[in-house]
């Protein structure tokens, strides 16, 4: 990846808010390499909506990208 470990990415919004994310230490899963991460920011609710679940959809509650 791009960032070692201790190293923080920050992203600022067109608002000004801010979101921070660090590595905090490399690990493995299985024999894959990853790491632990932490993360940091605010928000606020903005809006509320309703999402309808196909039950024949085989991605209805999410994948894994691997």
């Amino acid at each position: 990846g791009d960032l070692a470990v201790g190293d923080e990415f920050i992203h600022e919004s067109i608002i000004g808010s801010l979101f921070k994310g660090r590595v905090e230490r490399a690990t493995k899963v299985g024999d894959i390499d990853a790491i632990i991460p932490s993360i940091g920011g605010w928000a606020r609710v903005t809006g509320l909506n309703t999402i309808f679940i196909d039950d024949r959809d085989p991605y209805a509650h999410g994948f894994v990208v691997v």
